[in-house]
């Protein structure tokens, strides 16, 4: 995600897939984007990023059979760019719906979702 150019509109994608305990695979894709947040002074180790918005839910646990889990539910991606290489860099995915109860959440501490360690890649937030 970023900022357009005159630096009114964000622009950009998320497209998440969750392998459940359950055996059944999900599909979170964005659809209309609510903001950026972006915490990146030149060079500042580690630089932080929120992106927020609207999203749909799909069970893609069969590919050929998708099945809708509806839509418009609130999207939140929490970054942290510790720097190169990438190896303390952490991530936190969470999903709600129009009543904010949690659907989904990458790393929940009882309360909210917090931004766990990536088991590989590497983020970055730019200013």
């Amino acid at each position: 995600a970023k900022y357009n150019k005159q630096m009114t509109n964000v622009q950009g994608n998320v497209l998440v897939i969750v392998r459940g305990e359950n055996g059944r695979v999900y599909q979170i894709k964005s659809n209309a984007i609510d903001g950026l947040t972006v915490n990146a002074a030149t060079n500042a180790t580690p630089a932080t990023a929120s992106f927020t918005s609207k999203a749909n839910l799909r069970d893609v646990t069969d590919p050929a059979n998708p099945i809708d889990l509806g839509g418009n539910h609130g999207l939140t991606i929490l970054v942290t760019d510790a720097g190169e290489p990438g190896s303390s860099d952490m991530l936190g995915v969470q999903l709600v719906d129009k009543d904010n109860n949690v659907l989904f959440s990458s790393n929940w501490n009882g309360g909210t979702t917090v931004r766990q360690l990536l088991g590989g890649g590497n983020l970055q937030v730019r200013p």
